[in-house]
């Protein structure tokens, strides 16, 4: 099946679930997003998906989609208008796309996208955060324009609203976005492997139209990519790491590399040490059958109780909820 067919079919069995629920006066979908809106000015979309990247098609006209109700996400969001156009509405201003531009979006920021006619075909990207962290920033720690977009939402104390939107996109972008959806859609053997190297494909190939497009070689290094070896040294010793052991790896002095890691990420030692054992815990628990209290004490929690508090409060779910949403065991 090729992407217009599937999109296609995909808009149509939207459609048509909604005139369902309508025709047996169930509520709509929109009605519990906008009371959310009414509540607190936008709705949030949660990642309820348990692949790295997962893809979906932008709906049918829908006059409710054109009344303003912002949303974000709790993840990274790429849309892909392959035909037709595309109107994104941002707070202080409005983008519309075209066929062949690419938008990536930080969780962060409030939209209010539609399509106006039927006949456009959109793609939408949902990247999970740890596809963003695992897969994507190690291979892309050279790459500024990239990794200050992902790492000022994953790491550091930024609430920065921020989107890329790549237009003049070249042939390679476009047949790499285009072969990453076809696998998606197919899901042969393997498929989720090979949507995973796309998108990283994806990614470089992108920066590189963006560099030659602005006319620049290379965007020059900044503090992310010094931040990032740090933030990595610790994820890959979180268990008993201290911070005169990172400051004598890195050649400074403990209260000198204490105040750049405050500066840079607006968190202390202690607070990235403990976001990189609880991310690192909630890779055991969606991949593994290990206890909770197992896994506490793998990562450096060695107080259960301590372990499942600070879990909930980064995830806003105890271990064994994240586990019974999330998990990836059969």
């Amino acid at each position: 099946m090729n992407l217009e067919e599937y999109a296609t079919k995909e808009k149509q069995k939207r459609r048509d679930y909604a005139l369902e629920r309508e025709r047996q006066g169930m509520p709509r979908t929109w009605d519990y997003l906008i009371e959310q809106f009414k509540k607190q000015g936008y709705y949030v979309l949660g990642s309820h998906f348990k692949e790295s990247v997962q893809i979906g098609v932008h709906g049918f006209v829908d006059p409710e989609d054109q009344k303003g109700y912002m949303h974000r996400h709790d993840y990274f969001e790429m849309i892909y208008v392959y035909r037709g156009g595309f109107v994104n509405v941002f707070p202080d201003h409005t983008v519309r796309m075209k066929q062949g531009d690419i938008m990536l979006l930080n969780p962060n920021i409030l939209h209010a996208p539609y399509v106006e006619s039927d006949d456009d075909i959109v793609f939408n990207i949902f990247i999970s955060n740890p596809m963003i962290r695992e897969k994507i920033i190690p291979l892309q720690k050279d790459n500024s324009l990239l990794i200050s977009f992902f790492m000022d939402y994953l790491y550091f104390d930024s609430q920065d609203k921020k989107y890329l939107n790549f237009t003049d996109n070249s042939s390679d972008s476009l047949q790499l976005i285009e072969k990453m959806i076809q696998e998606y859609i197919e899901q042969h053997p393997f498929y989720q492997n090979m949507a995973d190297a796309y998108l990283v494909l994806l990614f470089s190939q992108l920066s590189r139209d963006y560099y030659k497009n602005h006319s620049i070689d290379v965007l020059p290094k900044n503090h992310h990519t010094l931040s990032y070896d740090i933030i990595n040294y610790i994820k890959q010793n979180c268990q008993s790491i201290t911070l005169e052991d990172l400051a004598k790896h890195f050649q400074y002095t403990p209260s000198y590399l204490s105040r750049l890691i405050h500066q840079s990420t607006g968190k202390t030692f202690r607070q990235i040490v403990s976001q990189q054992k609880l991310q690192r815990a909630a890779g055991f628990i969606t991949s593994t059958d290990m206890s909770i209290v197992d896994i506490g004490q793998i990562v450096g929690f060695y107080d259960v109780s301590h372990f499942i508090r600070s879990f909930k409060k980064e995830y806003n779910l105890t271990p064994a909820e994240y586990r019974k949403k999330y998990t990836s065991l059969p």
